[in-house]
């Protein structure tokens, strides 16, 4: 993790990963992890998702890479809720729509994710 992330994470966020979905568009979430992370929310950047789709985030998430790497329509919000099952039950849950692994090889710390909701 590059020192400035490390310095300034002092959030916790929950992530719950999402395993399937099933033929009728039912997803499944695995197990909810929390990571330490900083955050800001809304932007006048215009973003491009995986789609191809544009789209202005409602938040952006910085944190290390703790070895988990979220998807794309993973689910992610503010605090900690990781005893939680279903993260469509947690107010303010956003889903993750772009994220970036940036490398700290230079300064032999963790990779850093940003991740766009």
């Amino acid at each position: 993790m590059s020192r400035p992330t490390r310095r300034t994470a002092k959030t916790t966020a929950t992530i719950w990963p999402i395993l399937s979905k099933d033929r009728y568009g039912q997803t499944a979430y695995g197990a909810a992890y929390t990571i330490k992370c900083t955050f800001a929310r809304g932007s006048s950047r215009q973003y491009n998702d995986a789609s191809g789709v544009k789209y202005i985030p409602k938040s952006i998430f910085w944190y290390e890479y703790g070895g988990i790497y979220p998807s794309l329509n993973d689910k992610i919000a503010l605090g900690d809720h990781k005893t939680i099952t279903d993260p469509l039950t947690v107010a303010g849950v956003e889903i993750i729509r772009n994220r970036m692994m940036d490398d700290n090889g230079v300064t032999n710390g963790l990779p850093d994710i940003t991740a766009w909701t």
